[in-house]
């Protein structure tokens, strides 16, 4: 298989392809693409192809879960006052949802805080704890927070509020001081995925929750939830997050799609209503619903879009939804501003391996999409920071493969007055005046660990196809990969020695490249959205990589091959 130098491609075991395609009965092409998702053995691989709710990893895995679940259940039982604490992105609104409706539906009413992404910042504060301890709050949950919140668990403990921790970022050599901790990341957990979301974490509290509640007989008078009822939230929040779509979260997007597809909650199927979606999948809620709820955090409040998951009233939760869709219109004229004003600020320091761009005028919502987007454009490290309201320079960080930023943060944190992550993306707190020190130290260390390779875009290949095994069963093998998302990306195969019968440009602005294509005496359509013209010429040979997708129009099936990039050979 001929491989361009930014098209990466493993040669796989040869035995254990083989192994794969007899046990599971597949087609080598997706046999490939199965070995390229890492599993090491048929059990792997039987899970993955498989995923099925009682396939879920034991609760009891989970470090504090059951110690959490009883306390929980013990203010349930007393009648203390319980409040769920969430965080302002699409993970904490829609854990903090869960855990509510949950507690709602077994007749248990209680508070909630969710703190103001522009003025409080992310985690736990004392001023949100002093409010919920003047509204009665005896216990409180956390959710997508709380693992570094030492110091207010250990306030809150003085004025008498218990804690039950529920997060899934990285956990510090000291946990807070609360009943219970419950993290994946927990050096001391033994649970055998650690790319929960946070939704994830708390939905599994609730599986322990329900069947201690069981086991003590709260459920002999009153009605027992089906769990499935709510992984429509669990699914919207681990999409949201970008975590790993595979192991559990496999499973929770999977049966959560389906079910948000039938869902009864007014807010979801308003939002559908709105956005002219019929059939919900990953790219929908990543892309449409997902920066919808993430909007009201980032322009305005978080509780509207909580207020949205939680409303049972269809006039209230059309109002919300037109809030949404308006904050979303604001995010993207804040998003167009920032980003414009950065690729002139780009353009002006000139050529480096990495950057710090700021302005005290940009908008503290949007640094990370921001940052996202400039790692795209110029497949460098970017971090995009602004003054907040107490001279702070806050910021975003977002990366690429080889220049992973908890690592960089954890050697320049002498630097930072706080910062927490993930390994391509991060959020900072910095003096002003060690934002240069900080740029020259990151700059220094990107040039010493990122080379020219690392700064193109790079295709990893699954593996090679014929196109000879296009057929009915290569799309039905396909489909049961899916749920495709982070961690089980949209697969890339690759075509050799392809001749160009004809070709041509089509689209409003004619820049996307049609193709007309042969190999093997068998021909075929091709589209390669924003692809530019780079030697193709009628009868060219060339090489693609991308992935064929069935469509159905007036009842005809018929394929395409979508590509993603060429190779001209003659």
């Amino acid at each position: 298989m001929t491989i361009k130098n930014n098209w990466i491609y493993n040669e796989p075991d040869t035995e254990f392809l083989r192994e794969i395609i007899k046990t599971f009965n597949l087609k080598k092409s997706i046999a490939n693409i199965i070995i390229r998702r890492g599993f090491k053995d048929l059990d792997e691989i039987d899970f993955f192809l498989n995923p099925n709710l009682n396939r879920l990893p034991e609760p009891s895995l989970l470090k504090d879960l059951k110690k959490g679940a009883e306390r929980l259940a013990s203010a349930i039982f007393k009648g203390e006052k319980i409040a769920v604490y969430g965080d302002y992105d699409a993970d904490g609104i829609t854990a903090t949802a869960l855990v509510l409706l949950f507690l709602k539906d077994i007749g248990i009413k209680a508070d909630f805080y969710i703190p103001d992404r522009i003025k409080e910042g992310y985690g736990l504060n004392k001023d949100a704890i002093d409010l919920l301890k003047s509204r009665g709050a005896q216990l409180v949950i956390t959710v997508d927070c709380g693992i570094n919140g030492i110091e207010i668990v250990k306030y809150a403990k003085e004025i008498g509020i218990d804690f039950i921790i529920t997060d899934h970022h990285v956990a510090g050599e000291e946990l807070p001081p609360a009943t219970a901790v419950i993290n994946p990341k927990r050096k001391d957990c033994n649970f055998p995925f650690k790319e929960l979301a946070g939704v994830g974490v708390a939905f599994y509290l609730l599986i322990e929750l329900r069947k201690t509640l069981r086991k003590q007989g709260y459920f002999k008078n009153i009605h027992e939830p089906n769990l499935k009822q709510y992984l429509d939230l669990v699914a919207i929040g681990t999409i949201a997050d970008l975590v790993p779509l595979l192991g559990p979260n496999r499973i929770f997007v999977k049966y959560g799609l389906e079910e948000i597809n039938k869902t009864r909650k007014k807010g979801l199927i308003a939002l559908r209503e709105e956005l002219l979606i019929e059939t919900l999948d990953v790219k929908s809620v990543s892309f449409r619903i997902a920066p919808r709820i993430n909007a009201s955090g980032r322009v305005s409040s978080p509780l509207e879009a909580l207020k949205l998951l939680l409303t049972t009233d269809e006039d209230k939760a059309r109002e919300l939804v037109k809030q949404l869709h308006k904050n979303n219109s604001q995010r993207q004229k804040f998003e167009e501003t920032v980003l414009n004003e950065a690729i002139e600020q780009k353009e002006i320091n000139g050529e480096r391996m990495s950057y710090c761009l700021y302005s005290p005028d940009w908008h503290i919502g949007v640094l990370g999409i921001v940052a996202g987007k400039m790692v795209d454009k110029y497949k460098r490290p970017f971090f995009v920071f602004t003054k907040d309201q107490t001279g702070l320079l806050k910021g975003s960080g977002r990366s690429i493969e080889g220049f992973p930023l908890e690592e960089i943060l954890f050697n320049l944190k002498d630097l930072l007055v706080q910062y927490g992550g993930h390994r391509l993306a991060c959020g900072v707190t910095l003096e002003e005046k060690n934002l240069r020190k900080f740029s020259e130290e990151l700059e220094k260390m990107a040039k010493r660990m990122l080379s020219n390779n690392n700064l193109c875009q790079l295709f990893h290949i699954d593996g090679p196809l014929e196109v000879n095994e296009i057929d009915d069963n290569f799309f039905k093998q396909l489909h049961i990969l899916e749920p495709f998302g982070a961690g089980n990306p949209e697969p890339i195969l690759c075509m050799n020695n392809v001749e160009v019968l004809n070709f041509r440009y089509v689209g409003s602005k004619e820049n996307h490249l049609k193709l007309f294509l042969k190999r093997n005496d068998l021909s075929f359509n091709a589209i390669g959205f924003s692809l530019p013209n780079n030697g193709i010429s009628e009868n060219s040979i060339i090489d693609i990589i991308g992935i064929p997708k069935l469509t159905e129009y007036n009842g005809q099936k018929r394929w395409d091959f979508y590509v993603k990039d060429y190779n001209v050979r003659q």
